[in-house]
């Protein structure tokens, strides 16, 4: 499925970490390009599904997802204490 199904399609999985007077935010992006013409579904899939629970669950909010023609496309951010267990990072 998706940009990995055409030799020619990548996936770009990008995340970074921004320090707030709150706590670490994570920021996650995963961007396809290269595969074939994208357009949102007409229903959604279990794996669509599946993706904005899971997502949402770690992160405390639901994920945007881009159906664009040129590639999919989502984007999430949350705390980063949801992440990691209290006492783990230095």
């Amino acid at each position: 499925y998706g940009a990995l199904s055409q030799p020619a399609g990548t996936v770009d999985l990008t995340w970074t970490i921004h320090e707030t007077e709150t706590g670490g935010r994570f920021f996650m992006s995963w961007v396809e390009t290269g595969g074939p013409s994208v357009r949102e579904p007409t229903r959604k899939g279990y794996g669509t599904r599946y993706i904005r629970s899971a997502l949402g669950s770690l992160f405390g909010s639901t994920p945007e997802m881009t159906y664009a023609p040129a590639g999919f496309r989502c984007q999430a951010a949350g705390l980063l204490s949801r992440m990691t267990p209290a006492g783990a990072r230095t």
